[in-house]
């Protein structure tokens, strides 16, 4: 395959006309490490036959504007290592089963993971994670906060979506209720409230707590002067959390008890 990717001249290569933007794909095992050229196609699917590889893209000199996409179908071990051309800097680690972006701005290659989620087709499921070296220097990035309001059962709008970030409440009466979701560990909630007085209940009370408190029915009270609440999801069963008040005062939420 000869056809370059950076059209920094008015010369086009093989270019389809009225059927879709088509990329080029290459599929090889590969037996030892491999040396990535600009001339190589934009999607690679590799696999490093049982043993992990390294994987160098080219020289940053003449690379500005080159994306790869480098999947790994390995499906019994080993990783795949892409790195720099010259000083064989690691870039990133593709682990089996899985794929990432690769950039190049004419000065240095980053790379960027690809969630491949529940993905299917004739190579099987793909699935894995991007270990990225380095510093990951990002734009400001504002979470939007989602509306809820509670409710006397804390269904319906006072149900707080899986995945949610940020959550503005409103509550007409002290002893309607927020649910949270399903705990995912790591998962972490901000809740703003200014004035606002609730109940805050898990999806399951019973067996999934607040601050450890698990019982039917259990629910920690809000005050109104609990001005920002941030709860992190520590294990499966268990929501901890904590409340701010107007002044920057730190407290614990209620642990979580029957009313």
């Amino acid at each position: 395959m000869t056809r370059g990717y950076v059209q920094e001249d008015a010369v086009l290569y093989r270019p389809t006309i009225m059927s879709g933007d088509k990329k080029a794909v290459h599929r090889e095992a590969i037996s030892d490490n491999v040396q990535i050229t600009v001339n190589h196609a934009p999607y690679l699917f590799l696999d490093p036959g049982g043993s992990g590889k390294d994987v160098r893209l080219p020289n940053v000199n003449v690379s500005a504007g080159l994306a790869f996409c480098i999947i790994n179908t390995e499906d019994s071990s080993g990783d795949l290592t892409v790195k720099t051309h010259d000083e064989g800097v690691t870039v990133g680690t593709v682990a089996m089963g899985g794929a990432a972006f690769f950039f190049c701005d004419g000065s240095s290659w980053f790379g960027f993971p690809i969630d491949t989620g529940s993905f299917s087709g004739t190579n099987g499921a793909l699935s894995g994670t991007l270990s990225v070296g380095g510093v990951a220097t990002l734009p400001l990035i504002t979470e939007t906060a989602q509306a809820r309001t509670a409710t006397a059962l804390g269904d319906g709008t006072g149900q707080i979506a899986v995945g949610t970030r940020v959550v503005t409440v409103t509550s007409g009466n002290a002893d309607h209720i927020i649910t949270l979701p399903a705990p995912t560990v790591g998962h972490k909630i901000r809740i703003t409230n200014p004035g606002q007085q609730f109940e805050l209940r898990t999806s399951t009370p019973a067996s999934i707590g607040i601050n450890g408190g698990v019982e039917a029915g259990a629910e920690s009270a809000i005050a109104a002067t609990d001005v920002l609440l941030e709860l992190t999801a520590v294990s499966a069963t268990n929501w901890v959390g904590i409340a701010y008040a107007a002044d920057g005062t730190i407290t614990e939420i209620d642990v979580a008890a029957a009313a």
